[in-house]
Protein backbone atom coordinates (compact mmCIF):
# COMPACT_ATOMS: atom_id res chain seq x y z
CA UNK A 1 0.00 0.00 0.00
CA UNK A 2 1.09 3.30 -1.31
CA UNK A 3 -0.15 7.03 0.07
CA UNK A 4 0.19 9.84 -2.66
CA UNK A 5 0.62 13.50 -1.38
CA UNK A 6 -0.05 16.30 -4.11
CA UNK A 7 2.33 18.90 -4.37
CA UNK A 8 1.11 21.97 -2.91
CA UNK A 9 -1.90 21.16 -1.89
CA UNK A 10 -4.23 17.87 -1.30
CA UNK A 11 -7.38 19.62 -3.30
CA UNK A 12 -7.64 19.48 -6.75
CA UNK A 13 -8.49 23.27 -8.19
CA UNK A 14 -11.87 21.42 -10.58
CA UNK A 15 -14.10 18.71 -10.34
CA UNK A 16 -17.38 17.20 -11.92
CA UNK A 17 -20.60 15.92 -10.52
CA UNK A 18 -23.50 13.89 -11.76
CA UNK A 19 -27.32 14.68 -12.03
CA UNK A 20 -27.70 12.38 -9.24
CA UNK A 21 -26.05 8.92 -7.43
CA UNK A 22 -27.30 6.77 -10.18
CA UNK A 23 -26.22 8.31 -12.70
CA UNK A 24 -23.50 6.96 -15.43
CA UNK A 25 -23.91 9.14 -18.87
CA UNK A 26 -20.39 10.99 -18.36
CA UNK A 27 -17.86 9.68 -20.53
CA UNK A 28 -14.75 8.17 -18.91
CA UNK A 29 -12.15 10.78 -17.60
CA UNK A 30 -13.34 14.06 -18.08
CA UNK A 31 -12.43 17.56 -18.32
CA UNK A 32 -11.77 18.39 -14.30
CA UNK A 33 -8.93 17.94 -12.81
CA UNK A 34 -9.93 15.14 -10.25
CA UNK A 35 -10.96 13.62 -13.27
CA UNK A 36 -7.93 13.65 -15.02
CA UNK A 37 -5.98 12.64 -12.13
CA UNK A 38 -4.06 9.19 -12.25
CA UNK A 39 -1.95 7.72 -9.40
CA UNK A 40 0.83 7.34 -11.83
CA UNK A 41 1.20 11.04 -12.26
CA UNK A 42 5.23 11.87 -11.19
CA UNK A 43 4.73 14.67 -9.76
CA UNK A 44 2.88 13.21 -6.20
CA UNK A 45 5.07 11.67 -3.55
CA UNK A 46 4.04 8.26 -2.22
CA UNK A 47 4.69 7.71 1.28
CA UNK A 48 4.76 4.42 3.53
CA UNK A 49 3.38 3.89 5.75
CA UNK A 50 -0.46 5.11 6.18
CA UNK A 51 1.12 7.24 9.17
CA UNK A 52 3.03 9.55 7.49
CA UNK A 53 0.64 11.02 4.97
CA UNK A 54 -0.39 13.24 7.27
CA UNK A 55 2.55 14.71 8.24
CA UNK A 56 3.52 15.29 4.44
CA UNK A 57 0.53 17.25 4.28
CA UNK A 58 -2.47 14.89 3.70
CA UNK A 59 -2.63 11.65 1.61
CA UNK A 60 -5.05 12.61 -1.63
CA UNK A 61 -4.39 9.03 -3.03
CA UNK A 62 -4.32 5.27 -1.96
CA UNK A 63 -2.44 3.11 -4.34
CA UNK A 64 -2.16 -0.68 -4.17
CA UNK A 65 0.35 -2.84 -6.61
CA UNK A 66 -0.51 -6.35 -6.88
CA UNK A 67 2.63 -8.18 -8.36
CA UNK A 68 0.57 -11.07 -9.75
CA UNK A 69 -3.41 -11.77 -10.04
CA UNK A 70 -4.31 -15.13 -10.38
CA UNK A 71 -6.51 -15.94 -13.33
CA UNK A 72 -10.78 -16.00 -12.05
CA UNK A 73 -9.54 -13.70 -8.90
CA UNK A 74 -10.73 -10.55 -7.83
CA UNK A 75 -9.42 -8.21 -5.61
CA UNK A 76 -11.13 -5.25 -3.28
CA UNK A 77 -9.85 -1.99 -2.05
CA UNK A 78 -11.46 -1.15 0.66
CA UNK A 79 -11.03 2.73 2.48
CA UNK A 80 -12.50 2.85 5.71
CA UNK A 81 -12.84 5.95 8.55
CA UNK A 82 -13.88 8.94 5.96
CA UNK A 83 -16.00 11.55 7.68
CA UNK A 84 -17.52 14.06 5.64
CA UNK A 85 -17.18 17.71 6.39
CA UNK A 86 -20.00 20.02 6.85
CA UNK A 87 -18.05 22.57 5.05
CA UNK A 88 -16.13 23.00 1.91
CA UNK A 89 -12.59 22.81 2.68
CA UNK A 90 -11.14 24.57 -0.38
CA UNK A 91 -12.81 27.04 -3.46
CA UNK A 92 -13.18 23.98 -6.48
CA UNK A 93 -14.87 24.77 -9.45
CA UNK A 94 -17.49 22.37 -10.73
CA UNK A 95 -17.22 21.69 -14.56
CA UNK A 96 -20.10 19.16 -15.22
CA UNK A 97 -23.50 18.56 -15.48
CA UNK A 98 -23.21 22.77 -14.78
CA UNK A 99 -20.65 25.03 -14.19
CA UNK A 100 -20.34 26.01 -10.50
CA UNK A 101 -17.85 26.80 -7.90
CA UNK A 102 -17.73 25.23 -4.32
CA UNK A 103 -16.59 27.99 -1.99
CA UNK A 104 -14.16 27.39 1.07
CA UNK A 105 -15.87 27.73 4.14
CA UNK A 106 -19.95 27.23 3.02
CA UNK A 107 -21.95 24.86 4.22
CA UNK A 108 -22.23 21.74 1.67
CA UNK A 109 -25.83 22.02 0.98
CA UNK A 110 -27.79 18.85 1.42
CA UNK A 111 -28.07 16.31 -1.55
CA UNK A 112 -24.68 17.97 -2.66
CA UNK A 113 -23.52 14.92 -5.15
CA UNK A 114 -20.01 13.98 -5.08
CA UNK A 115 -17.83 12.11 -7.39
CA UNK A 116 -16.00 9.57 -6.67
CA UNK A 117 -13.30 7.27 -8.78
CA UNK A 118 -11.19 4.65 -8.73
CA UNK A 119 -7.74 4.96 -11.41
CA UNK A 120 -6.60 1.34 -12.76
CA UNK A 121 -3.60 0.79 -14.58
CA UNK A 122 -2.26 -2.97 -16.01
CA UNK A 123 1.10 -4.16 -17.14
CA UNK A 124 -0.59 -7.32 -18.98
CA UNK A 125 -3.59 -5.23 -21.06
CA UNK A 126 -3.83 -3.58 -24.08
CA UNK A 127 -4.51 0.13 -23.45
CA UNK A 128 -7.94 -0.22 -25.30
CA UNK A 129 -9.01 -2.61 -22.72
CA UNK A 130 -7.60 -0.69 -19.90
CA UNK A 131 -10.05 2.14 -20.56
CA UNK A 132 -12.73 0.17 -20.28
CA UNK A 133 -11.85 0.89 -16.14
CA UNK A 134 -10.83 4.62 -16.76
CA UNK A 135 -15.09 4.54 -15.56
CA UNK A 136 -15.00 3.06 -12.64
CA UNK A 137 -16.36 5.50 -10.30
CA UNK A 138 -19.92 6.43 -8.24
CA UNK A 139 -21.36 9.50 -6.97
CA UNK A 140 -22.13 10.33 -3.54
CA UNK A 141 -24.89 11.97 -2.21
CA UNK A 142 -24.63 14.25 0.50
CA UNK A 143 -27.78 13.50 3.29
CA UNK A 144 -28.14 14.99 6.78
CA UNK A 145 -28.27 12.83 9.58
CA UNK A 146 -31.68 13.01 11.10
CA UNK A 147 -32.64 12.14 14.70
CA UNK A 148 -36.37 11.23 16.04
CA UNK A 149 -37.36 12.46 18.95
CA UNK A 150 -40.04 12.98 21.41
CA UNK A 151 -40.84 13.42 24.88
CA UNK A 152 -43.27 10.73 26.55
CA UNK A 153 -44.51 12.45 30.45
CA UNK A 154 -46.52 10.81 33.11
CA UNK A 155 -47.46 11.25 36.22
CA UNK A 156 -46.12 9.17 38.61
CA UNK A 157 -47.80 10.01 42.12
CA UNK A 158 -50.81 9.83 43.12
CA UNK A 159 -52.19 8.16 40.52
CA UNK A 160 -55.40 10.23 40.25
CA UNK A 161 -53.44 13.86 39.68
CA UNK A 162 -54.69 13.33 36.34
CA UNK A 163 -58.04 13.03 37.12
CA UNK A 164 -58.93 14.67 40.21
CA UNK A 165 -58.47 17.81 42.15
CA UNK A 166 -55.16 18.12 44.32
CA UNK A 167 -55.11 20.22 47.75
CA UNK A 168 -52.60 22.97 47.55
CA UNK A 169 -49.20 22.13 48.80
CA UNK A 170 -49.48 18.21 47.76
CA UNK A 171 -46.53 16.74 45.79
CA UNK A 172 -47.51 15.81 42.49
CA UNK A 173 -44.31 13.09 41.06
CA UNK A 174 -43.75 12.67 37.05
CA UNK A 175 -41.48 11.18 34.57
CA UNK A 176 -40.41 12.35 31.23
CA UNK A 177 -38.77 10.04 28.94
CA UNK A 178 -36.86 10.95 26.03
CA UNK A 179 -36.79 9.30 23.35
CA UNK A 180 -33.64 10.03 20.40
CA UNK A 181 -32.91 7.54 17.64
CA UNK A 182 -31.89 7.32 14.62
CA UNK A 183 -32.21 5.36 11.51
CA UNK A 184 -28.18 6.66 10.18
CA UNK A 185 -25.04 6.15 11.76
CA UNK A 186 -25.10 7.42 15.37
CA UNK A 187 -23.76 10.85 15.82
CA UNK A 188 -22.81 12.32 18.87
CA UNK A 189 -25.19 15.13 20.40
CA UNK A 190 -26.52 17.58 22.05
CA UNK A 191 -30.11 17.42 23.46
CA UNK A 192 -31.95 19.60 25.08
CA UNK A 193 -35.34 18.27 27.19
CA UNK A 194 -38.14 21.21 27.83
CA UNK A 195 -41.09 20.83 29.96
CA UNK A 196 -43.66 23.01 31.01
CA UNK A 197 -45.77 23.24 34.30
CA UNK A 198 -49.05 25.24 33.93
CA UNK A 199 -50.36 27.72 36.20
CA UNK A 200 -50.97 26.55 39.56
CA UNK A 201 -48.00 24.22 39.65
CA UNK A 202 -44.45 25.35 41.12
CA UNK A 203 -40.89 22.95 40.60
CA UNK A 204 -39.66 21.87 43.83
CA UNK A 205 -36.27 22.28 44.16
CA UNK A 206 -33.52 19.92 44.32
CA UNK A 207 -36.38 16.86 43.17
CA UNK A 208 -35.25 16.50 39.87
CA UNK A 209 -33.26 12.98 39.43
CA UNK A 210 -31.79 11.09 36.54
CA UNK A 211 -30.92 7.43 36.35
CA UNK A 212 -31.53 7.79 40.12
CA UNK A 213 -28.86 11.16 40.63
CA UNK A 214 -29.37 14.64 41.21
CA UNK A 215 -30.14 16.41 37.88
CA UNK A 216 -31.63 20.01 38.30
CA UNK A 217 -33.08 21.59 35.69
CA UNK A 218 -33.00 25.79 34.26
CA UNK A 219 -36.15 26.61 35.73
CA UNK A 220 -37.71 29.64 34.10
CA UNK A 221 -41.23 31.32 35.02
CA UNK A 222 -43.23 33.39 33.09
CA UNK A 223 -45.30 35.49 35.48
CA UNK A 224 -47.51 36.61 32.58
CA UNK A 225 -48.92 33.28 32.10
CA UNK A 226 -47.86 31.49 35.84
CA UNK A 227 -46.33 28.87 33.79
CA UNK A 228 -42.84 27.51 34.70
CA UNK A 229 -40.12 25.77 31.85
CA UNK A 230 -37.62 23.68 32.64
CA UNK A 231 -34.53 22.74 30.71
CA UNK A 232 -32.09 20.22 30.49
CA UNK A 233 -29.30 20.00 28.14
CA UNK A 234 -26.85 17.04 27.96
CA UNK A 235 -23.79 17.20 26.38
CA UNK A 236 -22.35 14.35 23.60
CA UNK A 237 -25.55 11.95 23.84
CA UNK A 238 -24.95 9.12 20.91
CA UNK A 239 -28.98 8.60 19.68
CA UNK A 240 -30.08 4.81 19.93
CA UNK A 241 -29.58 3.13 16.45
CA UNK A 242 -33.65 2.71 16.39
CA UNK A 243 -36.77 4.94 16.14
CA UNK A 244 -38.72 3.73 19.19
CA UNK A 245 -35.97 2.89 21.70
CA UNK A 246 -36.02 5.47 24.83
CA UNK A 247 -32.78 7.14 26.05
CA UNK A 248 -32.26 6.31 29.75
CA UNK A 249 -32.04 7.26 32.11
CA UNK A 250 -35.53 9.05 33.26
CA UNK A 251 -35.82 13.14 34.31
CA UNK A 252 -37.96 12.69 37.14
CA UNK A 253 -38.96 16.00 38.85
CA UNK A 254 -41.36 16.63 41.52
CA UNK A 255 -43.58 19.97 40.95
CA UNK A 256 -45.83 20.98 43.77
CA UNK A 257 -48.80 23.02 44.16
CA UNK A 258 -48.77 26.66 45.57
CA UNK A 259 -50.44 26.97 49.54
Amino acid sequence: MEYGVRPGSPYFASTDSASGPSFKGYLPGGRSDYSRATCNDPRHRLVRPAGRGPAAGGPTYIRATLAHQAGGRGYHLFVQGLKLRTTWASTVQVLAPQAGTRVQGDDIAENTVLRNRAWVHADNMPVTEVQRFAALRDHLQVKRVRTITRVNNDIIEPASAATQPLAAGQIVTFRLQPRYATLLPPQPGTVTVTDFLPAGLAYQAGSGTRGGQPDEPVVETDTATGQTKLTWTYENVTPISAPTETMPPACQPSPSGPS
